[in-house]
C-alpha cells in the first residue's frame, strides 16, 4: 500500500513539473510588446557592449536602440533605397536574365522589397534597429550574440577605408571584410570561434548576415531567385573564413589593420593567399562600340559572380574550377533608346584558363532554353548573346539587337 502511495505521489509531482515546464516555456515564447519590449532590448544591449569589451579588449560607445516594425522598414529601407535606383535594378536584372541567372518572370524590384520584410537587425546611422516582429527577445543569449554582431559595425565607424570606385567584385570584397569582422564576434561570443568569452552553448537561432549591415534569421527563406540569394549571402558565407586568417596573422590587431588596406575582389577573398601576396585584379579594357549607343554603367563583377551564373547550370565544382583562374574583367552597359547592349570582356591568367571558361559557358548555354545560331550566338526571349576566346581572355556580348550581336561575332 505504501508503495502504490509512492508511486501516485512520484506520478502527481512529475505531472506537476511537467505543468511547471510548460507554463515557464510558454511563458518564456510570449512575446513583449512597447515599452517593456524595449527594456529588455536595452538591457540586453547594454550586457552585449560588455561582452563585447571583453572579446575586443576595447571600449564601444553607448549606442541608441531603435524599434521598428516592418512596415516602417519597407518603407525606409526598401522602398526608399530601390525607387531611386529603379533604372539601375532594371538594367541589372536584364543583365541577369540575358546570362540566364534568373528566369523571364523574375522580378528584382520585387524581391528587394520582400527581402526588406524579413529584416531581423541593422545598424543603420550610427544606430542599431531591431524589428519587433521578426526580433524576439526570449532566447537571451541569442539576441546578445546579435548585438555584439552589430555592436562590430558600431566599432567599424573608427576605421576609415581608402576610397575606391565602387563596383559589383569591390563591394562584395569589403563587405566581406565588414561582415566577417563582425561575424567573427558573435561566433567568439558564442563560443564558436576565437578566444570564447562564454560557453559553447549553440543557440536555437543561427545569424546570417548581410550586406548593409542587415540580419536575418537563418530559417527565415527568400523569394529572391537562389542565384541572387546567394550573391546577397556571399560576404557572410566567405567573409568570416578571410576575417579568421588575418585573425591568425596578428589577432584583432591584424583585422583592424586591414581596414587601411581592405581586399579589392571576391577572388581574395575565397583565396586570402592572393590578398596576402596584393595579387589585385588586371585592369580590363571595354572594346570600343561604334554608333550612338550611350554608356550608362562600368562594372566588374569578379570571380564568385562567374561561379554563381556557370552553377546554375553545371554542377559547382566545375563552376568553381572554370571560374578560378579570373584576372579581372569589365562589363559596359549601353542603351539606344528601347535597345540595350552589354559587353563582358574577362581576363583570365592564362590561355588554358581561358578556355575552360569558354568551354564551360558554352556547356551552360548547352543547358538553357536558348536557340544557338551560327558560330557561338544565342538566342532566347527575344535577346541575343555570344562568346568569343582570344588567347587569355573572353569577350561575351549581349544585345536585344540581333545584328550588333552577329556583326561583333563575325
Amino acid at each position: 500500500m505504501e508503495t502504490k502511495k509512492a508511486a501516485l505521489i512520484a506520478s502527481l509531482i512529475t505531472i506537476l513539473l511537467l505543468a511547471l515546464f510548460s507554463v515557464a516555456i510558454f511563458l518564456s515564447n510570449q512575446r513583449l510588446h512597447g515599452e517593456e519590449y524595449r527594456a529588455l532590448a536595452e538591457q540586453l544591449l547594454e550586457e552585449a557592449r560588455e561582452e563585447f569589451e571583453s572579446i575586443r579588449g576595447v571600449s564601444v560607445r553607448e549606442v541608441t536602440l531603435e524599434v521598428v516594425n516592418v512596415s516602417w522598414v519597407i518603407e525606409n529601407w526598401g522602398k526608399a533605397y530601390s525607387d531611386p535606383k529603379i533604372a539601375e535594378i532594371l538594367r541589372e536584372e536584364k543583365i541577369y536574365k540575358a546570362l540566364f541567372m534568373i528566369s523571364q518572370d523574375d522580378s528584382l524590384y520585387d524581391a528587394n522589397l520582400d527581402w526588406t520584410e524579413r529584416v531581423h537587425a541593422a545598424k543603420w546611422q550610427n544606430k542599431i534597429y531591431i524589428v519587433e516582429e521578426n526580433f524576439r527577445l526570449n532566447n537571451h543569449f541569442s539576441v546578445k550574440s546579435t548585438f555584439v554582431h552589430e555592436l562590430t559595425h558600431i566599432h567599424q565607424e573608427s576605421f576609415s577605408m581608402p576610397k575606391r570606385p565602387s563596383t559589383f567584385d569591390g563591394d562584395k570584397a569589403r563587405s566581406s571584410l565588414t561582415e566577417g569582422d563582425a561575424t567573427l564576434m558573435a561566433n567568439t561570443f558564442r563560443g564558436e570561434g576565437v578566444n570564447p568569452s562564454v560557453s559553447s552553448i549553440i543557440p536555437d537561432e543561427k545569424i546570417l548576415s548581410l550586406p548593409m549591415m542587415i540580419l536575418f534569421s537563418d530559417e527565415i527563406q527568400f523569394s529572391l531567385p537562389d542565384t541572387v540569394d546567394d550573391l546577397k549571402r556571399f560576404s557572410y558565407r566567405y567573409g568570416v573564413g578571410f576575417v579568421e586568417e588575418l585573425y591568425e596573422q596578428g589577432g584583432w590587431g591584424a583585422v583592424e589593420e586591414a581596414y587601411g588596406n581592405p581586399p579589392n575582389t571576391t577572388e581574395q577573398i575565397m583565396h586570402p593567399e592572393k590578398y596576402f601576396g596584393q595579387e589585385d585584379a588586371i585592369p580590363v579594357e571595354a572594346p570600343l562600340m561604334s554608333g550612338d549607343w550611350n554608356l550608362t554603367e562600368n562594372e566588374k563583377f569578379g570571380e564568385y559572380f562567374i561561379i554563381v551564373m556557370l552553377d546554375r547550370w553545371i554542377s559547382k565544382g566545375e563552376a568553381e574550377q572554370a571560374a578560378e583562374g579570373w584576372g579581372g574583367d569589365n562589363l559596359t552597359y549601353y542603351e539606344r533608346g528601347d535597345e540595350y547592349l552589354f559587353t563582358w570582356n574577362i581576363a583570365w591568367d592564362s590561355l588554358d584558363d581561358a578556355h575552360e571558361f569558354y568551354l564551360a559557358f558554352q556547356e551552360m548555354m548547352d543547358k538553357t532554353s536558348a536557340e544557338k545560331e551560327n558560330g557561338n550566338c544565342w538566342s532566347a526571349n527575344g535577346r541575343y548573346l555570344s562568346i568569343q576566346w582570344n588567347e587569355s581572355s573572353t569577350l561575351i556580348i549581349s544585345s536585344d539587337n540581333e545584328t550588333i550581336v552577329q556583326s561583333s561575332y563575325n
